[in-house]
């Protein structure tokens, strides 16, 4: 039965500390720096040890809730039915979805008792299924009513800042993995075809949450000069794709986590992207291949009426999976 311990890099030192108590204490830890070996993908050793988990430890700090990482592998977690322990390390807001598991406070008590009710949570884990109604902090929660979207003949047209954001986010992470020695090139006139493509470690996008609306962006670059590059296509799927021009945009953060750092420049080659998002339709064929899981939320996703609107509760590493398929 292994432990996923999951944290932001600012409490480093703090979830090494953990990782190596409960080791010594005989426990099945996995913790990112201990564990991925050098040279490996980040993103498919943390999706692997989450797959893998039993527990999902989650160290809570204003610094680890901000965290997009952190959010995307909570929501793996719930989604997954894994069994939760929240520890507030300092205080700070809990998220929604995180307020109804039994908890263990840091920021009141000193390290060793905390460690001690840690190690019986663990060895217990059924008690970390219970909702912790019997504390007087208990935060009740309410699920919300969902409101059905509006009727629409066909997928919007005009993308709002969160699309707009999410579909930016996986153009990147596909061009990183399919394209990587544009990062040290010169600008050439290219050919673009449709292919298989996975996402990257590197960038997270942001919209690819419970509530997700995403677009797929595939491409192969083909060095010809001389053939002009039709504006618009249509894929073996049969889904309209657009044409990118090429050009330098502005990658990365000075005010996000450490690993969006430093702000620098990025120029692109060509390339193609849905011209829609993701509908349901195109979704289910994933899911009726085997290749994708259902959306975990599936008042529209079963509606035949809703079979040309936007995919919606599909985390980041259900797309993930869908990327693959496409």
């Amino acid at each position: 039965m292994t432990t996923f311990i999951s944290y932001s890099r600012d409490n480093s030192d703090f979830a090494v500390r953990l990782a190596r108590d409960l080791r010594a204490a005989g426990f099945d830890i996995w913790l990112d720096q201990l564990d991925i070996r050098t040279g490996a993908r980040w993103d498919d050793e943390v999706e692997k040890a989450l797959e893998k988990s039993t527990t999902f430890l989650i160290v809570l700090t204003p610094e680890s809730i901000q965290s997009q990482n952190v959010k995307d592998e909570i929501g793996y977690a719930i989604d997954a039915g894994k069994h939760i322990l929240p520890i507030i390390l300092r205080s700070c807001n809990v998220p929604f979805r995180l307020r109804r598991f039994q908890y263990v406070d840091f920021s009141n008590r000193p390290y060793e008792e905390n460690f001690t009710e840690i190690k019986h949570l663990l060895t217990n884990t059924k008690e970390l299924t219970r909702v912790n109604d019997d504390k007087e902090d208990y935060i009740p929660i309410e699920k919300p009513e969902l409101k059905p979207q509006p009727e629409i003949a066909k997928p919007p047209h005009k993308w709002n800042r969160q699309i707009v954001i999410g579909v930016l986010g996986v153009i990147v992470i596909v061009l990183i993995v399919t394209l990587p020695p544009i990062f040290s090139r010169q600008p050439e006139s290219p050919i673009l075809t449709p292919i298989s493509v996975s996402s990257s470690q590197t960038l997270t996008p942001t919209a690819l949450s419970e509530t997700l609306e995403f677009s797929l962006t595939v491409a192969e670059t083909v060095k010809s000069p001389s053939t002009p590059l039709p504006a618009e296509i249509v894929d073996a799927q049969g889904v309209e794709m657009v044409l990118v021009p090429a050009g330098e945009f502005t990658m990365g953060s000075d005010n996000g986590d450490s690993d969006e750092k430093p702000v620098h420049k990025v120029y692109l080659d060509s390339f193609y992207i849905d011209k829609y998002e993701v509908t349901n339709s195109l979704y289910e064929r994933c899911v009726n291949v085997g290749a994708c899981q259902p959306p975990t939320n599936t008042q529209y996703y079963d509606n035949s009426s809703y079979a040309d609107h936007p995919v919606t509760y599909v985390n980041w590493f259900m797309a993930k999976k869908y990327l693959k398929l496409r």
